[in-house]
C-alpha cells in the first residue's frame, strides 16, 4: 500500500497555545521536513490525546508545506460534525491527498460529536465506518 519503509506520527500544534503557535508550528514544520527527506511516510492524528489541534491539512498550509499527496496520512475521527467532516474532506479532495485513516477517537466533553443518524445511521454512536 505505501512505497516507504516507516510511517512515523507527527502532532500538529494544539489549539490552545495561542502564545505558542509560532513556536510550535516552527517544531512541526521542522519535523514534516525531516520525515518527508527521510523518504517515511506521516501519520497526522486527529485531536489526539483528547487535545484540540490544528487539522493536518490546516498544519501543513499554516506552516507554508507542500502536502506529499502519497506521504501524508490524515487521520479523521467521529468527534466533528457533518460539516466539518465535509469540509476537511473537500480540503483532501483539492490537495490530492490519497490517505484517510478513519478512527473513533478519543473525544471529549469540548468537542462535537459526529452523529450517525445526520447520514441515515441506525446507531447512536458513530463508529469509524460511519465516517466512510
Amino acid at each position: 500500500m505505501f512505497d516507504y519503509p516507516y510511517l512515523i506520527e507527527l502532532l500538529s500544534p494544539k489549539r490552545s497555545a495561542d502564545d505558542q503557535i509560532e513556536s510550535l508550528l516552527d517544531r512541526f514544520v521542522e519535523r514534516y521536513r525531516r520525515i518527508i527527506d527521510a523518504g517515511c511516510g506521516m501519520s497526522l492524528p486527529d485531536n489526539p490525546m483528547e487535545q484540540p489541534r490544528l487539522s493536518a491539512l490546516e498544519a501543513i498550509d499554516l506552516g507554508g508545506l507542500a502536502v506529499e499527496p502519497e506521504k501524508v496520512v490524515m487521520n479523521l475521527n467521529t468527534f466533528h460534525t457533518k460539516n466539518e467532516l465535509d469540509g476537511l474532506l473537500q480540503k483532501a479532495a483539492k490537495s490530492n491527498l490519497k490517505y484517510i485513516l478513519g478512527v473513533r477517537g478519543d473525544g471529549r466533553p469540548l468537542l462535537p460529536k459526529f452523529e450517525s443518524r445526520s447520514i441515515g445511521g441506525q446507531m447512536t454512536v458513530a463508529t469509524s465506518i460511519d465516517l466512510l
